[in-house]
């Protein structure tokens, strides 16, 4: 379920000629810059001791998957382990 929404590309692997269906992990999204440097889109939430990302998105939306939205909208969190607070 998590890849679904990722694209696939073919890749010739070992440079055969045979082309391989993978997910392009590679591919990312992005929030428009506009919209990141509106202060009026953000709310601070607090973050309890101990709260991991789905935690936190449960808490908020009352439903764990959008954990994922916390480390888009806040690219000083590259890292989960040693930036989330």
């Amino acid at each position: 379920m998590y890849f679904a929404n990722i694209s696939n590309v073919l890749i010739d692997i070992d440079g055969s000629g045979n082309l391989d269906v993978m997910k392009n992990l590679t591919a990312r999204a992005k929030v428009d810059d506009a919209l990141m440097n509106n202060a009026g889109y953000y709310e601070t939430v607090s973050i309890l001791d101990g709260e991991r990302p789905d935690l936190l998105s449960k808490r908020l939306y009352n439903v764990e998957t959008y954990h994922w939205t916390f480390l888009l909208l806040n690219p000083q969190i590259k890292n989960i382990w040693d930036d989330w607070p």
